[in-house]
C-alpha cells in the first residue's frame, strides 16, 4: 500500500517540529481553509513569530504540476480563524519527494525514514515567483538539512533589500562626516590603535610621480575603508539599543534624545547609555562602538548621530527579523564597494564576525 501525500504531508510535519522548537515557528499541515480566496489546502503551513508564513508544497517525483501549485499559494493572505495567524505567504518551499517514501508500507514508516536522513529534493519561490533559488533543478538534502536552508532562504527580499539600502546611505554619510571631523583633530591616530586598520596620513604635498600618485590613492582608500568601518560600528550599536529598550531600564534612542538638554542626540547622552548597557553585556557590540565615539570630537558627533538614528529607524524591521539582521550586516561588510575594501585583513575578519 503506498504512502499517500498528504500522510507523507503529516509526517514531515511531525519531523519539522521538534528541530524548530524555540524559533517561534508553528507547523501545521492539511489546514483547509488556512488561505483566503480560491480553494487550496497547503500541505505544510509554517507561521511564524513576526515573520512572514512560508508554505511547503510536496509532490512525488516526477512532481509534472509542483511549480502550478507553488503559484496557487504565492502572495495568498491567511485567513486567521484557521490558521490561528495573519501574514502574506512570500515564500514557498517546493519539495519533490522519493519513490521510495511514495513506497512505504505506512506513515510510521514514512517517518522513520525521513527521521534516520531520507533525501527530499527542494527549491524555494519568493515574491510573485520570479524568483526561484536554485534557478533550475533542485537541492538535495534530509529533513533538518531543508529546515536549515528555509531558514536564511524564507526571509523577505525587499525588507532586507531596503534595510541594505538605508544602512549603506548611512554608512556613507557617517564615514564622510568622520573623514572630516579627522583634519585638524587626533581622530586619525586613536581610531587606527582601536579597529587595527590603516589611517595613513594626508600628504601635505602633492603627488608629481605616478608611484606617488598610486600611493595617494591607495592611502585615500585605506583611510575611506576606516571610516566605513566606524559608521558601521556605530550605526550597529545604535540598531541594537532600539532593540534592547525597554530591558533593565534600557532607553530607546528618542528617550535619550528627549531627555538631553536641546532635545537632540549627543556624544555624552549617547556614551552614557551604552555604558549603562556594558554594565549589563552586550561588549562585543558596544565595547567597540563606545571607543570609537569617544574618539571623535562632540560637535561633528552630535551631527552625526542625528543621521545615524534615522539609519537605525530605518532597519528596525529587519533587525528584528530571525537572521536578516546578520546577513544585511555580512553583506554590507564584506561588498567592496560599499566599504572601499580591497583586502581582507586579519582585523576586519575578527570585526566582521563580531558585527554578524
Amino acid at each position: 500500500m503506498a504512502l499517500e501525500e498528504p500522510q507523507l504531508n503529516g509526517r514531515i510535519a511531525s519531523v519539522i517540529r521538534p528541530m524548530t522548537t524555540g524559533l517561534g515557528w508553528t507547523v501545521q499541515e492539511e489546514l483547509r481553509g488556512a488561505l483566503r480566496g480560491p480553494k487550496h489546502k497547503p500541505d505544510i503551513l509554517i507561521t511564524r513569530t513576526a515573520a512572514p508564513p512560508i508554505i511547503l508544497e510536496n509532490e512525488y517525483q516526477p512532481a509534472n504540476t509542483l511549480e502550478d501549485d507553488c503559484e496557487r499559494v504565492m502572495r495568498r493572505e491567511l485567513n486567521p480563524e484557521v490558521a490561528g495567524s495573519t501574514g502574506t505567504v512570500s515564500t514557498v518551499v517546493a519539495i519533490r519527494s522519493s519513490n521510495d517514501l511514495h513506497n512505504c508500507a505506512d506513515g510510521d514508516q514514512g517517518q522513520a525514514m525521513l527521521e534516520a536522513g531520507a533525501i527530499l529534493e527542494y527549491a524555494v519561490y519568493q515574491g510573485n515567483m520570479a524568483s526561484r533559488f536554485p534557478q533550475s533543478g533542485f537541492i538535495s538534502g534530509t529533513v533538518r538539512e531543508m529546515v536549515d536552508f528555509i531558514k536564511p532562504a524564507a526571509e523577505p527580499r525587499d525588507i532586507i533589500a531596503e534595510a541594505a539600502r538605508s544602512l549603506a546611505e548611512g554608512i556613507e554619510d557617517g564615514a564622510y562626516r568622520i573623514l572630516a571631523c579627522a583634519q585638524g583633530t587626533n581622530v586619525g591616530t586613536l581610531i587606527p590603535e582601536i579597529l587595527r586598520q590603516p589611517w595613513p596620513a594626508v600628504s601635505a604635498q602633492p603627488a608629481r610621480t605616478d608611484k606617488e600618485r598610486k600611493q595617494q590613492a591607495a592611502d585615500e582608500t585605506a583611510r575611506i575603508q576606516t571610516a566605513k568601518m566606524c559608521a558601521a560600528i556605530i550605526i550597529n550599536a545604535l540598531a541594537y539599543q532600539q532593540n534592547l529598550a525597554g530591558y533593565q531600564g534600557i532607553r530607546d534612542l528618542g528617550q535619550v534624545e528627549r531627555e538631553t538638554i536641546g532635545g537632540r542626540l549627543t556624544k555624552e547622552s549617547v556614551l552614557r547609555e551604552w555604558e549603562k548597557i556594558l554594565g549589563i553585556n552586550y561588549w562585543p557590540i558596544f565595547h567597540i562602538a563606545h571607543q570609537v565615539l569617544l574618539s571623535l570630537p562632540p560637535y561633528p558627533a552630535a551631527t552625526m548621530l542625528q543621521g545615524m538614528h534615522g539609519t537605525a529607524d530605518a532597519i528596525q524591521l529587519a533587525m528584528r527579523t530571525h537572521d536578516v539582521a546578520g546577513e544585511v550586516f555580512q553583506r554590507l561588510i564584506t561588498d567592496r564597494q560599499t566599504l572601499a575594501t580591497y583586502y581582507t585583513r586579519p582585523e576586519s575578519t575578527t570585526l566582521a564576525a563580531y558585527l554578524a
